[in-house]
């Protein structure tokens, strides 16, 4: 990398004798069935989430609409 006016600059020629470090292939292979496991993790909470969501807006709903119900009756 070079630096002009405080920028850094990696154009296509240094990037490609670059050298950039890998793990071994059962690292990688370890790292990527991590990630997948997470992402699973990571769907199913966003599921919960939505369901809970759902659920909370049904419940505000009921609430309001006996709210309402009552009050219309007292008049």
């Amino acid at each position: 990398m070079t630096q002009q006016c405080g920028q850094a600059n990696l154009n296509g020629p240094k990037l490609k004798n670059s050298l950039i470090p890998l793990p071994p292939l059962a690292e990688q292979k370890r790292i990527v069935e991590k990630v997948e496991q997470l992402m699973g993790l990571c769907d199913k909470l966003e599921l919960k989430l939505r369901k809970e969501r759902e659920d909370s807006e049904k419940l505000m709903e009921t609430v309001v609409k006996g709210l309402l119900e009552g009050a219309a009756a007292e008049i």
